[in-house]
């Protein structure tokens, strides 16, 4: 099933990076490696995760899909493309199949852990293997509109609008830079937003994070963040993603709860209760360490003005 596309040489670049302010870079040797390189890792993903359905398979899936609406998303601040929206349509209907496999799966995975220690969520554990099945199954039969030649035939024209139109247009990398800078300076602006009471607002940063770490990964080659720093990004993002996965959760344990009386009110108490604790501590853990987001990219004020 996997398509193959057109291998790009890796763009090389000087080791000692900016020389009188500017990359020594051929600007379209960068955009499309980077444009295959994402579009290569999703196919391998995707044909992975409908040859499994594995929780790791459908993660990694996911993750590619938004690495390559990053992409997309990055290149239409320098030019505006109807196969853009094409594209950003299609795979955002992608991620929208996967959505409910892929909460269901983590919450498999928390509640397998907490299972022996708090008894009464075995019930809850086998509903939840049912609705993976189930999921699997709808997603099973909507293969057709995932693998389509709308999907490939869209590819196609918005690369060779890529090479013919957008590429010639863009004079400086810096104008990579001033569109990963606004990701940034939302982010900046969400953390001065962050209510410990309000989850939602944490919520809000990890959308707008996963932008701006997905659009810097996309200038991994230009040997301007190193290792380290990357997995700090991740760090933050796995903190936030804590936060979501046990709100999403417990809505979904009280959902049960309410539908299905199985489970005397004093267990039901006693699991919603240590799940609203273990949010707390969760979101205390990432609300002392947000600040540090700001320390992840370097806003030259001749590039933009955050204010």
């Amino acid at each position: 099933m996997q398509k193959k596309i057109e291998k790009t040489i890796k763009p090389s670049v000087s080791k000692t990076g900016y020389i009188s302010g500017r990359l020594e870079i051929d600007i379209k040797e960068f955009v499309l490696y980077s444009f295959h390189k994402s579009l290569n890792y999703y196919y391998e993903r995707r044909d992975e995760c409908l040859a499994e359905f594995s929780e790791i398979s459908v993660h990694d899936f996911r993750v590619t899909v938004r690495r390559l609406m990053s992409f997309l998303e990055l290149m239409n601040e320098l030019y505006s493309s109807e196969y853009k929206d094409k594209l950003i349509s299609l795979l955002s209907v992608q991620m929208k199949y996967f959505s409910a496999l892929r909460d269901t799966q983590v919450q498999i995975l928390l509640i397998q852990q907490l299972k022996e220690k708090l008894s009464h969520l075995n019930i809850f554990f086998f509903h939840l293997l049912k609705k993976e099945q189930e999921h699997i199954y709808k997603i099973q039969q909507k293969i057709p509109l995932l693998i389509s030649p709308e999907f490939d035939e869209t590819i196609k024209q918005y690369e060779k609008e890529l090479r013919d139109v957008v590429i010639p247009e863009i004079n400086d990398i810096e104008q990579f830079f001033l569109t990963i800078d606004k990701a940034y300076c939302r982010c900046s602006e969400l953390i001065s937003k962050l209510n410990p009471a309000n989850a939602h607002t944490i919520h809000e940063l990890r959308l707008a994070f996963k932008k701006f770490r997905y659009m810097v990964e996309h200038t991994r080659e230009l040997n301007l963040i190193n290792d380290q720093k990357m997995k700090k990004f991740k760090k933050f993002q796995d903190l936030m993603g804590a936060v979501q996965d046990s709100e999403v959760l417990q809505k979904r344990l009280k959902k049960f709860f309410n539908k299905y009386d199985m489970i005397p009110e004093s267990c039901v108490k006693e699991i919603l209760d240590y799940f609203n604790s273990d949010e707390q501590s969760k979101i205390s853990k990432f609300i002392d360490k947000a600040d540090g987001i700001n320390q992840l990219w370097n806003v030259p004020k001749k590039r933009i003005n955050p204010a």
